[in-house]
């Protein structure tokens, strides 16, 4: 992203580091963060950017993908709506976010992941755009 502005690169630096490394997590980890943002990336054909994610996550004391308190069906639920906001967006609904608070998120929690998985596509097309104009 060094083609781009510098005030760009620090917003989009800024950004990332808000939804992977937030100050207060809100029990949602960042190598649970990191973990999803390389499946997005790897969802979206980006594995240079996949493959940084996952370089973070291995150096990650926290290696477990979703923190303790969460359940296994939470985690399924969380993946399940990570794949249909970035591949099926158009289908998403409400019922999508009542069956990730019926698996046990709280409302911030839902908004976290919803600004992880809208940085993490954004910043996937952002390169994929970036790479057609210099094809």
């Amino acid at each position: 992203m060094t083609a781009l502005s510098p005030e760009l690169v620090s917003d989009v630096s800024a950004f990332r580091d808000a939804v992977l490394n937030p100050e207060d997590d809100l029990g949602l980890p960042s190598a649970m963060r990191w973990r999803l943002a390389a499946r997005i990336a790897g969802w979206l054909g980006d594995e240079d950017l996949a493959a940084a994610y996952r370089r973070v996550c291995a150096t990650n004391e926290d290696a477990v993908f979703i923190s303790k308190e969460l359940q296994k069906n939470l985690e399924e639920a969380i993946i399940a709506y990570a794949n249909k906001v970035t591949n099926h967006l158009k289908s998403v609904s409400r019922e999508d976010i009542d069956e990730l608070v019926l698996a046990g998120l709280n409302t911030p929690q839902v908004v976290a992941l919803s600004e992880l998985f809208a940085f993490v596509n954004f910043e996937c097309r952002l390169r994929m755009g970036l790479d057609a104009m210099h094809g």
